[in-house]
């Protein structure tokens, strides 16, 4: 009897066995495929992203490259107009001393013109009063 359990029972068990192994291998292949593609989806995602990482990372280097060129330019940009600035404040100042020193030659000159005039006078009256000493001397000696 034991031998026909054996036979006949353990047989039964071991067929289970085999067929849940089996339907496990079934299961562990479809999982280990289902795996499988999600890697190579993730895979292939993230390449994608690192793609469009090293593209974006392109596009801000070269826009840094871009700002600070022209960040340089308008630095010298500044540095020219300030000397500009300087240069034109020079040519004020001098142009103010120009105006200050026209402004003191005009009274030196009007007070030469005042001094001349002034002269001119004296010497007309001198020689109006060397005429008329003139005059009286020939008349004294006429008489």
């Amino acid at each position: 009897m034991l031998n026909i359990f054996r036979k006949y029972v353990q047989d039964d068990d071991d067929k289970k066995k085999k067929v849940d192994t089996i339907d496990q291998q079934k299961e562990y292949i479809k999982e280990r495929a289902h795996l499988e593609s999600t890697v190579k989806g993730l895979k292939d995602k993230f390449k994608r992203s690192m793609d469009l990482h090293e593209a974006d990372h392109k596009r801000i280097m070269g826009q840094n490259e871009d700002l600070i060129s022209e960040i340089n330019d308008l630095k010298r940009e500044k540095k020219n107009m300030l000397d500009e600035v300087k240069r034109r404040e020079l040519q004020k100042k001098t142009v103010e001393n120009f105006e200050l020193q026209k402004i003191e030659l005009g009274k030196e000159s009007d007070q030469l013109n005042a001094r001349l005039k002034s002269l001119k006078v004296e010497y007309e009256q001198l020689l109006k009063h060397t005429k008329n000493r003139e005059h009286r001397r020939s008349e004294e000696h006429r008489e």
